[in-house]
């Protein structure tokens, strides 16, 4: 009798198609021909080691066209996300589900960065200071820890996701005690990574990925294990997290976790050595002291402009100075105890990356992040096309990239150029929503410029009128807090519909909130432009206010467009057209999320109209019925 092999399974096309399994047990499932073609060419990608670039338009069901093929593949493949979230919905639902539908014993595992595993050993030492502010959430914590098996933060419901205590009961790079601590063989972070190394399919998010990835540049171990094939969903995210991770930063904050850690591990050790203390309570005051010359609100400002400051210059000095001497007093009582030499490796660490950050250099952007009560000094690259060239694409693993949102213009010269990508395989499947029947594009005639004093009121006039042809049922996404917050001032009492604003609390309430109001109104800024999934007419409407360019003066921008000038390229058209139609595509693809879906979207910018690099946004956006008066869009929700 012959023996079965791999080439006996249904390929990835035929198990998502009509005689399929998903079309046979999932209830309401349809095959789809891009979905389909989509899967086929990630199985090939896989199978022959190659690179490929693939936009998949709303609707197309990309996300089983990317896990179906990695479960059939036989090889181990990493599949990265945008966010933890979406890292936790496709774990749990799509593969769970894929892979019950397969019938294979495909071994799967999720990792997350440590931040998101609870840490016995702090859990400990959180609960032994006897802080009565904390005691319940503690000891919730302590029964949490007894009954979980993964650790995983996300899992815990007792405690809110934003409490304060998680920072002490959780632990990072810099303060982990790694096989010195008294709690390592039950350390749910180690757990992870050992499902992680056996796993045939692993979840991460891009930070994990882009971490682990730099560590092994640097001649670090590796956090993630060896792979065949790595999958990138949500892959117009990646230029950013690349910049962040092929960087380097310190902060204030830090610093002062530096000084707390080591006082706690100095009490209890007892090093004797003199000053320690003291010198870390001088650091504690640089640091307050360094955010207070800064008067300025939160925000991000070069380092040039940072430096022509007297008190600035005479502060950083001061705190190069005094992290030697502390760093210095941290080796003489680092053999006293793991803890007290895991400060003192952080301390070097943290002098290192400041004497980095202060040195020029032209192939980076040095710049300052204020926060409210802390500062950050950063260093990014100025590009990082050759570094992923370098480091990912010379792998020769099979690389696969995928978004609803990689074309600028119907091309992926955009995404090409920043990934350094120039000669992966494209691929793009349109959206099969029908936007001509399902969607109105309203650009209203006779806006103000957004530049202009009178644009918020009468911005804050339609959206009005809008709402009342809608009956609500919208997102009015915003490029600042500052618009969100005057227009809400303006409209505050005049909306017949419940209305909720982003600050007032945690994303995920806000949108559990949304869904279950009728008729409900939320204004947001740019967490909400994408990663939100609202199907049917809870959400019939999307209103933006301008296009979301960046800010001018955001340092890194500024730097980067100053650098393509004296290449000779015109960085308006070439950098900020492309980002900016990235972000309103994300935000548009809120509206229409389902076959049955009908919905009217706002654009409130008449630079569509007037410029001539508004067509390039246009070109960009899903066919939809285009109008320029309201009153179509009244006969169309009238009907």
């Amino acid at each position: 009798m012959p023996v079965c092999t791999r080439r006996c399974l249904p390929d990835a096309f035929d198990t998502l198609g009509p005689d399929g399994p998903f079309a046979a047990q999932v209830p309401g499932f349809k095959p789809r021909q891009g979905q389909r073609e989509m899967a086929r060419k990630i199985e090939q990608v896989i199978a022959s080691d190659s690179v490929l670039i693939a936009e998949s338009g709303t609707g197309t069901g990309k996300t089983l066209a990317y896990v179906v093929p990695a479960l059939l593949s036989g090889r181990k493949v990493i599949i990265s996300t945008g966010t933890r979230n979406l890292q936790d919905q496709l774990f749990h639902r799509d593969i769970a589900q894929a892979r019950r539908l397969l019938g294979r014993s495909v071994q799967c595992a999720m990792l997350k960065g440590r931040e998101n595993y609870l840490c016995l050993h702090r859990l400990k030492q959180a609960t032994a200071a006897n802080d009565s502010s904390r005691a319940r959430e503690l000891q919730l914590l302590k029964d949490w820890a007894a009954a979980t098996r993964s650790g995983d933060r996300a899992e815990s419901s007792d405690v809110a996701e934003d409490s304060p205590v998680w920072m002490d009961v959780t632990s990072n790079a810099d303060n982990c005690l790694g096989g010195e601590c008294p709690d390592y063989e039950r350390c749910f972070v180690n757990q992870a990574r050992r499902e992680a190394l056996d796993a045939d399919v692993l979840v991460v998010n891009h930070y994990l990925f882009f971490a682990d990835l730099n560590l092994r540049m640097e001649g670090f171990a590796q956090l993630l294990p060896g792979a065949d094939a790595v999958i990138f969903d949500e892959a117009h995210r990646l230029p950013e997290t690349a910049s962040d991770y092929f960087g380097s930063l310190i902060s204030g904050n830090q610093i002062a976790e530096l000084c707390h850690d080591t006082r706690d591990e100095e009490l209890k050790e007892r090093s004797g050595v003199e000053g320690l203390l003291l010198q870390g309570r001088r650091l504690e005051k640089l640091v307050r002291d360094m955010r207070l010359i800064f008067r300025e609100k939160p925000g991000r400002f070069s380092w040039q402009a940072c430096t022509g400051s007297e008190a600035f210059n005479d502060l950083l000095e001061q705190l190069e100075n005094e992290l030697g001497v502390y760093a210095g007093l941290l080796k003489e009582a680092a053999p006293r105890g793991e803890g007290l030499a895991s400060c003192w490796r952080r301390a070097e660490e943290i002098q290192a990356r400041l004497r980095d950050i202060a040195q020029d250099d032209a192939a980076t952007i040095r710049w300052v992040e204020l926060t409210r009560r802390s500062f950050l000094f950063r260093m990014t690259p100025m590009e990082v096309a050759d570094s992923v060239r370098e480091s990912l694409v010379a792998s020769g693993k099979a690389l696969v990239f995928t978004s609803a949102t990689l074309t600028v213009g119907g091309t992926f010269d955009h995404f090409q150029q920043q990934m350094g990508l120039d000669s992966a395989q494209l691929a793009q499947w349109d959206s099969p929503f029908d936007y001509q029947k399902q969607s109105m594009l309203f650009i209203p005639e006779n806006m103000p410029d957004p530049r202009d004093r009178g644009f918020v009121e009468a911005f804050s006039k339609l959206v009005k009128s809008v709402l009342q042809v809608t009956r609500g049922r919208a997102f009015v996404l915003f490029t600042s807090y500052r618009n969100m917050h005057e227009v809400e001032a303006r409209l505050s009492g005049q909306l017949d519909y419940p209305l909720f604003v982003q600050g007032r609390m945690s994303r995920s309430h806000l949108l559990d909130a949304f869904r279950g109001e009728p008729n409900a109104v939320l204004f947001g800024t740019s967490s909400f432009w994408e990663g939100v999934d609202v199907q049917g007419e809870a959400l019939s409407c999307v209103i933006i206010d301008k296009l979301p360019f960046e800010s001018p003066g955001d340092p890194v921008l500024k730097a980067r467009c100053t650098a393509l000038e004296k290449q000779g390229v015109n960085p308006f058209m070439q950098y900020m057209v492309p980002r900016a139609v990235i972000a309103l595509r994300q935000g548009a693809g809120r509206l229409i999320r389902d076959n049955q879906d009908k919905g009217l979207l706002v654009l409130a910018d008449r630079r569509l109209k007037t410029t001539r690099y508004g067509d390039v946004f246009l070109r960009s956006l899903p066919p939809m019925r285009r109008v320029d008066d309201l009153a179509p869009v009244q006969a169309w929700f009238g009907a």
